[in-house]
């Protein structure tokens, strides 16, 4: 198997689509959590975005550490609302591309732009992470709500 056959071949791969639709939705989520759990990191957005120059790298916004040395980083790149979030395990590891509308938490373009690894464990990992964040973004909310 060539190595380009090896990055390649998840794409045809039954679980390619459950991948693709389970770390786009995770990406949103790992935006609005982000943006929920550090109040400054919009205004350390804004400050980015205005003092950047042309031939800006991206920078890490954010970065979930979670177990077993698995991690979630999101990228700021220097279009405004583009965002590149990088998911990495000793098993797999996913690249997303995603235009997120912040004041709206909503997803306005996505797409994956590179995985390799075991698809079947991505798509198991990430289904328990999307439980974990899902329960820990409504205690988000609720705590917001009861501020209020």
């Amino acid at each position: 198997m060539t190595e380009n056959e090896d990055v390649f071949s998840w794409e045809g791969d039954a679980c390619r689509d459950m991948v693709t639709y389970r770390f786009i939705e995770l990406s949103g989520t790992a935006l609005a959590v982000a943006f929920e759990q550090d109040p400054e990191l919009r205004k350390k957005y804004a400050l980015w975005l205005s003092q950047k120059e042309i031939g800006t790298k991206p920078v890490i916004l954010y970065t979930f550490e979670l177990e077993h040395d698995d991690e979630v980083s999101v990228f700021a790149m220097p279009r405004e609302n583009h965002f590149l979030v990088r998911f990495h395990t000793s098993l797999f590891e996913t690249l997303v591309s995603i235009v997120y509308d912040m004041e709206l938490m909503n997803i306005r373009a996505a797409r994956i732009v590179m995985f390799t690894g075991k698809a079947l464990y991505a798509v198991s990992w990430a289904e328990a992470l999307h439980d974990i964040w899902g329960d820990e973004f409504m205690a988000l909310m609720r705590s917001k709500g009861d501020d209020a």
